[in-house]
């Protein structure tokens, strides 16, 4: 494996990461920004262009409290300018407490598969063809919360679905501070 090839793989393991991380925050210009202006995503019950998709998952997640998508690893194979990822995902939905589907997680194993081109320098999804391999649903205690999940204390960080989410404290903390 050479250097470009490397450079390859990682670029495109964050293009991957990148999308998990914009659709857990809802950042529409995150997610906007893995995919090509022309390109496409088959999540089964959507098929389209991805632009329509990332405002489905936007419009969509108001019913979701949180969401976490849990990717792993990809598999990628890079053939020239063009690359194929797969990437094992488990996604959790927790609805709202009021949501019409009632207190529950919806919890998907599945596979992203993605095809990737390289245009203008970046690595970008072209098509994004998503894999079930299961789907299932826990069933969440008043408050959102699985029936034997054990309570957070109260001065622990707790993820949020938008830019008020403490990562992006950590994340600015980790960049501003001076190497050790």
């Amino acid at each position: 494996m050479d250097v470009e090839e490397i450079s390859a793989r990682l670029e495109i393991q964050q293009v991957i990461l990148n999308l998990a991380r914009g659709t857990d925050r809802r950042d529409a210009a995150r997610m906007s920004d893995c995919y090509h202006p022309d390109a496409r995503d088959d999540h089964n019950m959507f098929r389209g262009p991805a632009s329509e998709f990332v405002e489905l998952v936007l419009s969509a997640s108001n019913e979701w409290m949180s969401c976490t998508h849990a990717p792993s690893p990809a598999l990628i194979e890079v053939d020239g300018t063009r690359a194929w990822a797969e990437t094992i995902v488990v996604a959790h939905h927790v609805a709202k407490e009021n949501s019409p589907s009632g207190h529950m997680d919806l919890v998907i194993g599945a596979r992203w598969e993605d095809a990737f081109e390289k245009r203008d320098g970046r690595w970008r999804i072209a098509l994004r063809t998503v894999i079930y391999d299961w789907v299932g649903e826990l069933t969440l205690a008043p408050g959102n919360r699985p029936s034997r999940r054990m309570p957070l204390p109260d001065d622990f960080r707790v993820g949020r679905p938008d830019d008020l989410d403490p990562s992006y404290d950590v994340r600015g903390q980790a960049l501003d501070s001076p190497s050790a």
